[in-house]
């Protein structure tokens, strides 16, 4: 399965763990993919772990192209979250209660109900595809508008207008065209950038003004 578990002592993401899971990455690219072959875009969650220049720029040395979806929009624009975790979750929960009939004690090692519910998620997926021409994949990247590619998908448009009431965004309807304008927050900092990271930044070709004094 390739899989490589590392934990925090909170449980949250950190930026080190962040960069340990993209040399896990780069290393299971198929043998076409990677540094000098075909690029890789990549689709990440807006977490304040993906803030790692290190990350990016070793992603980007291997052809790995970032795309940050928006924070606290991944419930409508994250595939993961539009069908497939919910299967896999329903997967997990069905081998659990297999596992445990006639057993009196949670003696039921984590990774061998992991594999067993990532086999029967395969399976259920497989058998979908085989039966309708879709499944729980095909349809997660449908409703997120990402494939096939659709700005006006429900979900996005309802998700915009529910953050634009929330933080004041200016929607005008202009010959039946919507135009979204995100109003800087009055007591919004600068980002704190070491002189190390804008020397990268400028590196890489990005613009980077000074900090102001």
């Amino acid at each position: 399965m390739n899989c490589d578990v590392r934990v925090t002592p909170n449980g949250y993401m950190y930026k080190q763990r962040f960069l340990d899971w993209c040399h896990h990455f780069v290393t299971n690219l198929t043998s076409t993919q990677g540094k000098g072959k075909e690029p890789v875009f990549l689709l990440l969650d807006g977490h304040v772990s993906r803030s790692n220049l290190t990350a990016m720029r070793y992603l980007k040395d291997n052809s790995v192209f970032a795309f940050f979806l928006p924070s606290h929009t991944s419930i409508w624009s994250q595939p993961n979250d539009n069908g497939v975790n919910k299967r896999f979750h329903a997967c997990v929960e069905e081998i659990a209660r297999i596992m445990r009939r006639g057993e009196r004690e949670a003696k039921i090692e984590y990774h061998n109900k992991i594999r067993a519910a990532w086999e029967l998620y395969l399976k259920r997926e497989k058998d979908d595809y085989k039966r309708t021409g879709s499944n729980a994949a095909i349809t997660s990247w449908e409703r997120t508008g990402m494939e096939p590619f659709n700005p006006r998908w429900e979900g996005w448009t309802q998700g915009i207008e529910t953050f634009g009431a929330k933080d004041k965004m200016m929607n005008k309807n202009e010959n039946n065209k919507l135009h979204y304008e995100v109003k800087v927050r009055s007591d919004a900092k600068e980002s704190e950038l070491s002189e190390k990271e804008r020397e990268q930044l400028r590196a890489d070709g990005m613009e980077c003004p000074p900090p102001t004094a």
